[in-house]
């Protein structure tokens, strides 16, 4: 099974998020809430158990505009289709363990320039292979692509980004995983977003790190982008920028 598995793609997770929408709809979202965006996007977008977390958020509030047994008959059926996906989610995780290869290559207690020979070794993309990049993509706003977080005794890994400065280049508008809200519609960069989104915090084979270089060379050049994903850095970018 792929490594890169996200709740979304369970069908158990589509029939969760869509009971849970009609009951945010019917109740309104100040009387219920549901995790369907934080089971599709946090926790490296792999299926992740917290139980107690994922039914902290399904409390009714009691509301007088609704009867006890009509509230107890949705949150009933809502608990039946969580257990469906918590199910389902643990059943992949089980096959994940199985057969996830990092789990027997990266080593905490070794070196850097080890674990970079036991990834190549395998097939992985090491350290070796890092890169950021942050291409303007609009007036202010930045895709930004990273491999290779440089991080202290922790695997490489793949992810992307997107940030919106305000008008005087101070702050940030909006940022972090706000592709979907700053990336244009069927621009370069978001159907490279669509397309390479499963595998962020992933570890990229060797083969799916040349392709995803290979594609980014398709929407990154010299005078939309810069090898950096500093504040300070784009923010004199945005300064000096104009189009050719």
């Amino acid at each position: 099974m792929d490594s890169a598995v996200l709740w979304s793609d369970l069908e158990e997770s589509k029939a969760f998020v869509s009971f849970s929408e009609k009951l945010e709809d019917k109740y309104g979202s100040d009387k219920i809430g549901y995790c369907g965006n934080w089971l599709i996007r946090d926790n490296y977008n792999k299926p992740f158990i917290n139980d107690a977390f994922m039914r902290g958020y399904l409390g009714f509030v009691r509301s007088k505009e609704f009867e006890e047994e009509e509230i107890e008959k949705d949150r009933c059926l809502l608990n039946e289709l969580l257990e469906e996906l918590l199910a389902a989610g643990r059943k992949i995780i089980e096959i994940l363990t199985e057969n996830n290869q990092m789990s027997n290559i990266w080593d905490s207690s070794l070196s850097r320039d080890e674990n970079n020979k036991r990834l190549t070794e395998a097939g992985f993309a090491n350290y070796e292979k890092s890169f950021e990049v942050s291409i303007r993509v609009g007036k202010g706003t930045y895709f930004q692509v990273e491999y290779g977080s440089l991080k202290a005794n922790q695997k490489p890994y793949f992810s992307t980004s997107a940030c919106k400065f305000n008008k005087n280049l101070r702050d940030y508008d909006s940022g972090g995983q706000a592709q979907k809200d700053l990336l244009r519609a069927g621009s370069l960069a978001m159907d490279f977003y669509n397309k390479w989104d499963k595998f962020h915090t992933c570890c990229l084979t060797i083969e799916e790190y040349e392709q995803m270089k290979k594609e980014l060379a398709s929407l990154s050049f010299e005078w939309n982008s810069i090898p950096s994903s500093s504040f300070e850095d784009m923010a004199d970018f945005e300064r000096n920028h104009k189009y050719r």
